[in-house]
């Protein structure tokens, strides 16, 4: 997997991250620098270890696969991009969220990494370095989770709901690019 594809999908997997921030930070509640790094940390290192984990289940199967890996990551990727697609679409939005709690922001950073458990398990079908895209995952969730945060007091729900749909769409055009090859 090229660089480049290796950044817009940690990009791509980060937008819930994003988009999720910029709902917390749009609440009126004056969040402490603190709270902030503490989300930002807490969310790369589980969007570090998730895909890690599904790469792991993924590569014990490989062999029942062999010869439609290139379906599998296609299906992972679309499912995952439909999924940030449609709550795009959504008019729910994210609930307000006390980041004062350890319990809060672990629950919040599980809830944003489960996609990654799936692009893990996806990409075990396929000859990657799974170590460089976990870490390219972590490190745009954190700043992006940071990011939002910061944006989110300025911009409000709004942002977060289209950057889910970016996110979403890309993620539907590397399933789609990642049947070519």
């Amino acid at each position: 997997m090229s660089i480049g594809a290796v950044l817009l999908l940690a990009l791509s997997v980060s937008m819930d991250n994003f988009a999720v921030s910029i709902a917390i930070g749009s609440t009126g509640e004056d969040f402490s620098f603190k709270k902030m790094l503490r989300l930002a940390i807490t969310s790369g290192i589980f969007q570090f270890f998730m895909p890690m984990m599904g790469w792991y289940f993924g590569s014990n199967i490989v062999f029942l696969v062999h010869g439609y890996e290139h379906w599998l990551m296609f299906g992972s990727l679309v499912f995952v991009g439909w999924c940030m697609f449609r709550s795009s679409l959504s008019t729910d939005e994210t609930q307000v969220c006390a980041l004062s709690s350890t319990s809060t922001v672990l629950s919040l950073a599980f809830a944003l990494s489960i996609d990654s458990l799936a692009i893990g398990f996806g990409l075990a079908m396929t000859p990657v370095n799974i170590f460089q895209i976990s870490a390219a995952i972590a490190v745009c969730a954190a700043c992006l989770s940071f990011t939002g945060m910061l944006v989110g007091s300025r911009l409000g729900q709004t942002l977060g709901r289209q950057s889910r749909f970016v996110g979403g769409l890309v993620l539907l055009l590397l399933g789609l690019l990642s049947t070519l090859h």
